[in-house]
């Protein structure tokens, strides 16, 4: 797929981090759902809820939570993507690049939302694959 025989170690790092923190995220999206209806979560998005910014949201705590449900799924079914777009990256495909940089948006915003700090370090490692001499070797 790519035209030297040679990967630069720059698309080497950047390709693993893809991979390694798209499985931390994954992970981390796991842990999230499954604590989100704790005692403690609801109680911390009720103290969110309660004064502003969170306040001005004009949610309930319910549905507070299945929003927050929402986006850590949409975040781990775009950080599962990723982490097959990161060895695919590795054998040199363009399309794989391509997608990972608009799955960078996705996976950022929802690590916003949910606290996720994997998600923004894949959408970085995806940028690095844009740079010199990621660049030369993809094209």
């Amino acid at each position: 797929m790519a035209p030297t025989p040679t990967r630069p170690r720059q698309v080497t790092v950047a390709g693993w981090i893809i991979v390694l923190g798209s499985a931390f995220a994954v992970l981390n999206a796991f842990d999230r759902v499954s604590g989100l209806r704790s005692i403690e979560s609801q109680e911390a998005v009720e103290e969110f809820l309660s004064k502003p910014p969170g306040s001005d949201l004009g949610l309930t705590v319910a549905e507070m939570l299945d929003l927050i449900q929402v986006f850590t799924l949409l975040g781990a079914a775009c950080a599962t993507a990723a982490a097959i777009l990161g060895f695919w990256v590795l054998k040199g495909s363009k399309q794989a690049r391509l997608v990972l940089a608009v799955l960078a948006v996705p996976l950022v915003v929802t690590g916003v939302v949910t606290g996720g700090l994997m998600s923004a370090v894949v959408a970085v490692a995806a940028g690095m694959l844009w740079g010199q001499p990621a660049r030369n070797w993809f094209e």
